[in-house]
């Protein structure tokens, strides 16, 4: 169902058949949302599985038909992983990651900039705020780049 959504979707013409060859296209499904939140989990511990799979959630939502309609940009779901990179390395006293100490809004704000993507529509960015509320996931802060310092580099 979701590669039916995304081949229609992207409209356009043929290549002509000189250029053909040359600029092939593949499509590159999503990963499985049930391997792929599995995966998150046995490689990034330390992060709570309930919020692991609220990023999923919030996700693999982009690639509904509900959602689909309001022609949103697509959302980068193979690239959560690098959110979850992030939580699992920060240190803290605890074994596992403290959502206190990163805002989740805005880890996934460097992901999806909704901010730039969204700007002049204000009823979809409504809409990505309601769904972060749906799924349990912080709305972005402003941040003051004081309030954190640097521990080590490795």
């Amino acid at each position: 169902m979701i590669i039916h959504l995304l081949l229609n979707r992207y409209k356009g013409n043929l290549l002509d058949p000189p250029l053909r060859s040359r600029f092939q296209a593949h499509l590159v499904s999503l990963p499985d949302y049930a391997d792929y939140l599995k995966y998150l989990s046995s490689a990034y511990q330390r992060v709570d599985e309930e919020l692991l799979q609220s990023l999923c959630n919030l996700g693999y939502s982009f690639y509904s038909e509900e959602i689909q309609a309001l022609n949103l940009p697509d959302f980068p779901v193979e690239n959560l992983d690098k959110i979850a990179r992030v939580m699992n390395n920060c240190q803290t006293g605890s074994l596992s990651y403290d959502r206190t100490l990163l805002n989740t809004g805005n880890l996934l704000n460097k992901l999806y900039p909704f901010e730039l993507i969204l700007r002049d529509e204000e009823a979809n960015r409504k809409f990505y705020f309601e769904l972060l509320g749906k799924f349990n996931i912080a709305e972005p802060s402003e941040t003051n780049s004081s309030n954190y310092e640097l521990g080590t580099v490795e």
